[in-house]
């Protein structure tokens, strides 16, 4: 019983941000559109909007200030916070919030803390000048 808990754990803890989302993208597709330097962004749908905004309605009023300012997970930097995968997860790395956005990322972004600090400032910062 414990070898069979632990191979499934395993198993859950590999697939990660590999989560399946072939019915949510049949349903919503993002628009890619261009913004002045030249570079592609993806707009999602209102569903996405709503479905984000729902999600990080559920974080306390700091941390959700905190996570609509880093806007992306640091790991999977192309995952809106509180998109597809749910509510978003806080972790604190040397006394500093960074937001990921499943657990699946959290072991990655844990053995390289000073690229996530790093990426989590980038993030705020890109998105605070928008």
């Amino acid at each position: 019983m414990r070898r069979t808990s632990v191979i499934l754990l395993a198993t859950v803890v590999a697939a990660g941000c590999n989560e399946d989302k072939s019915t949510k993208v049949a349903q919503t597709t993002p628009t890619a559109t261009t913004t002045p330097a030249g570079t592609a962004t993806t707009t999602g749908t209102a569903d996405e909007e709503a479905e984000i905004k729902e999600n990080l309605a559920k974080l306390s009023p700091e941390d959700r200030a905190l996570a609509e300012k880093q806007k992306y997970c640091v790991e999977q930097t192309d995952e809106r916070l509180g998109g597809s995968m749910g509510v978003p997860i806080k972790l604190i790395i040397k006394g500093e919030p960074v937001f990921i956005c499943c657990g699946g990322c959290k072991k990655s972004v844990l053995k390289d803390e000073d690229k996530a600090l790093a990426k989590a400032k980038e993030l705020r910062e890109k998105n605070s000048k928008k």
